[in-house]
Formats: structure tokens, sequence, C-alpha cells
């Protein structure tokens, strides 16, 4: 059996069968890479349950308010493509205030995008191989269900990753190794694309 991380992933969140679980147990005992990566994941994981998004700063609040309101007062049409901007940036926002922090240093990224019909935010999280797990969340400004959105990560017209959201708007991309993407999150009024810099820092 080909242990890969995504196998490495089901082992450490206990969702292998028993046989498959013993192989991978064998193969981790014997492979210092894998311990490695093991350790990783069981430390993410210990931290991802802690983790909260940080609320937006109230520039950005009253930003996406404004917005709300003025879609809200428009008619929608049947289907819209919008394509998102950046409105926060915490790696930025910790080097202008010139605060050293798993943000500033690169191994921990929060994003929030902006458009008329929706904004998502991403945490983006980089292990020690220089990987990195893309955790986001949509907050669509109309009543419609979370979990009727797929989410696709685009690379060169390539699609890299295809996901979708739970009941929450909550979704994960992982590992995805450093470089330039669009974020295209689907659903059944409006598409919406986002282009998402992951980078070594």
């Amino acid at each position: 059996m080909k242990v890969t991380f995504n196998k490495l992933v089901d082992w450490v969140e206990n969702r292998l069968p028993a046989t498959d679980a013993t192989e991978v147990a064998a193969f981790v005992a014997q492979n210092s890479e894998a311990q490695e990566t093991v350790a990783w994941l069981r430390q993410f994981a210990s931290a991802s349950a802690a983790l909260h998004i940080s609320t937006p700063p109230q520039q950005v609040r009253d930003t996406l308010r404004a917005r709300f309101d003025q879609y809200a007062a428009q008619q929608p049409s049947f289907f819209e493509r919008l394509f998102a901007t950046l409105t926060f940036d915490s790696g930025l926002q910790m080097a202008t205030a010139g605060i050293r922090s798993a943000a500033s240093e690169g191994q921990q990224q929060q994003l929030i995008y902006s458009t008329d019909s929706a904004e998502i935010a991403l945490n983006i999280i980089r292990s020690p191989s220089n990987e990195f797990a893309v955790f986001g969340q949509l907050f669509p400004f109309t009543d419609i269900p979370l979990d009727d959105f797929s989410i696709q990560m685009v690379q060169a017209d390539n699609e890299v990753q295809i996901t979708g959201t739970n009941e929450l708007g909550e979704f994960e991309l992982t590992p995805l190794p450093a470089g330039s993407y669009e974020l295209v999150v689907s659903g059944e009024l409006f598409e919406l694309v986002a282009p998402v810099q992951i980078a070594v820092a």
C-alpha cells in the first residue's frame, strides 16, 4: 500500500480500516520523514481545534456592511460571476506593524476577500515540509444553503483540487504546494473567483 500524505491524515484522524491502519503504523515506525509529518499533523490538529478566525478590523466590517446594504437594494441577476477583492491580509498587517509572529513569518496567514454577493475568509497554514493547508469559510449576503457550493483550486487553467462546503460554509484544501492559484467558489446563484498567492516566506 502506498502511504500518501492524505493517507497519513486519515490515519492520524482514525478514519482508516483496521488493516490499513496497521500497515500505515508499520510504515511510520520505519520512516523518519513520515514520523515528522505525523508529528506535525497531530500538532496541527490540536491547533486547528482551538483556532478561531480573527474578527476583521472595524474598517473592513464597515466596508462589508456598506456593500451588503448596496447589494440588498439591487435586483439580483439570475447568475453572477464575481471577481473577489482582497480586503484583509494578516501578513501585510503584521509586517506593517513590525510584529514577528507565525503570520509574519509565513507559517500562518489569514485572508479575507469581498464581492457584492459574498465574502470569503481563508486561513493558510504551512507545514514543516513547505506544503500548505487552506481552511476557508464562505459568508453569502443572502439566506441560502451553505452546503450547496463547490470549491475549486485552479492553477494555470488546471484544476488542482476540488471539494465542497459543509452546512456552515466551511471547506478544506490540503496539501497544496506554494504557487499562484485561483479559488473558484460555485453555487446556484453566483460564482466567486479569488486570486490566491501561496508562498514560502
